[in-house]
C-alpha cells in the first residue's frame, strides 16, 4: 500500500532537515566514524573482506548481531567489546536526535 515507502521518505526528509544542526552533524559523524573504523579494523585484524567487515560493523553497531561473523583474535574481540559499548551509545544518541529534533 506504499506506507513503507512513505515512512522511508519521511525519515529521509527529517534527516535532511537536520543536516545543518551542529549536534546532529556531530552525532552523524560519530556514527560514520564508528562504521568506517570498524570496517577498516576488521578488514585488517580479522582479515574480513571489506564488505564482510562493513556488514559486521553495521550489525554490531545496530545491536542486531546475527552471529554469522565473529572476531576470532584476542585483539579483535577486545576491540569489539570497546567498540560495541561506544558505538551503541553513539547510535542511541543519534537515534534520539533524529526523533527529538525532527518535530
Amino acid at each position: 500500500d506504499g506506507s513503507e515507502l512513505l515512512l522511508v521518505v519521511n525519515a529521509l526528509r527529517v534527516i535532511w532537515s537536520l543536516r545543518r544542526d551542529t549536534n546532529f552533524a556531530s552525532l552523524a559523524s560519530l556514527v560514520v566514524v564508528a562504521v568506517v573504523s570498524g570496517t577498516i579494523f576488521y578488514s585488517v585484524v580479522e582479515d574480513f573482506r571489506p564488505l564482510d567487515a562493513f556488514y559486521f560493523s553495521v550489525t554490531t553497531l545496530t545491536t542486531v548481531g546475527y552471529g554469522d561473523k565473529v572476531p576470532r583474535s584476542p585483539a579483535g574481540r577486545a576491540v569489539a567489546i570497546l567498540w560495541m559499548l561506544v558505538s551503541v551509545v553513539g547510535l542511541a544518541t543519534f537515534t534520539a536526535a533524529i526523533t527529538g529534533l525532527g518535530r
